[in-house]
C-alpha cells in the first residue's frame, strides 16, 4: 500500500481561512445499520477532516474545485483524491487499506460540503453519485481498487439488486435523466448533498 496514493502531489499549500466549517461527525453517512463506523475507516475520516479543514490545506480543496468547476462531479472527485494522497503521505504509506475506499466517499461528501458552502462548485442530486463514479475509477486506475475484487463483490450480492444498481449508475452516467424506477419527466430525487 505505501506509495500507491502519493502519485499525484497536491498543489502548493497556502494558509487561507475555512469557507466550511467541519460537521459534527455523526452527520456521516456510510454507517453500518446500528450507526457504528468501522473504527479504521472513523479514524481515516477524522483525519481528513482534520487535513481537509485546516487552514493549511483548505485552500488546495478551494483552488482544486475552483479549478474544476466546469465538471462538479470531477473537480469533487480529484479534490477528493489528492485529499487520500495527502493523508497516505501524512501516515508514510500505513492507512489500512480497508478503510481506503469508505473514507475517501465519506470525505467525498465533506468536499461536496466545502464547494458548495464556498459557491465554488454547483451540487444537485447526482454530483454525488457522479462523483463517487469518478472517485472508483481513478482508484482502480491508480491501482488502488482491484478490479476483480470489484467483479467478486458484484458476483456475490443479488441479481436483482446487481440489475437495480446498474440501472441507476446507467443513469447517473447519462445525466441522471431519470434514476432506476424513475419518472422520466420528474428530476431525481436528491441524493447525498444538495
Amino acid at each position: 500500500m505505501a506509495g500507491v496514493m502519493d502519485r499525484v502531489k497536491p498543489s502548493s499549500q497556502q494558509p487561507v481561512s475555512s469557507e466550511a466549517s467541519p460537521p459534527d461527525e455523526s452527520g456521516l453517512s456510510g454507517t453500518s445499520e446500528d450507526g457504528a463506523m468501522d473504527e479504521n475507516t472513523e479514524k481515516v475520516v477524522l483525519a481528513g477532516q482534520k487535513l481537509i479543514y485546516s487552514d493549511d490545506y483548505n485552500d488546495t480543496i478551494l483552488e482544486s474545485l475552483k479549478n474544476g468547476a466546469d465538471d462538479a462531479p470531477e473537480a469533487i472527485a480529484h479534490a477528493t483524491f489528492v485529499a487520500m494522497q495527502a493523508l497516505d503521505e501524512a501516515s508514510g504509506g500505513k492507512l489500512p487499506e480497508d478503510a481506503i475506499v469508505p473514507a475517501a466517499i465519506k470525505l467525498l461528501e465533506e468536499v461536496a460540503i466545502i464547494g458548495k458552502e464556498s459557491g465554488t462548485v454547483q451540487v444537485d442530486g447526482n454530483t454525488l453519485p457522479q462523483a463517487q463514479q469518478r472517485l472508483v475509477a481513478m482508484a482502480i486506475e491508480a491501482g488502488i481498487i482491484d478490479p476483480q475484487d470489484i467483479q467478486d463483490l458484484i458476483e456475490s450480492m443479488d441479481p436483482a439488486e446487481v440489475e437495480s444498481m446498474r440501472a441507476e449508475q446507467e443513469a447517473i452516467a447519462n445525466g441522471g435523466q431519470q434514476m432506476a424506477g424513475g419518472d422520466p419527466g420528474k428530476p431525481p430525487p436528491p441524493t447525498g448533498v444538495v
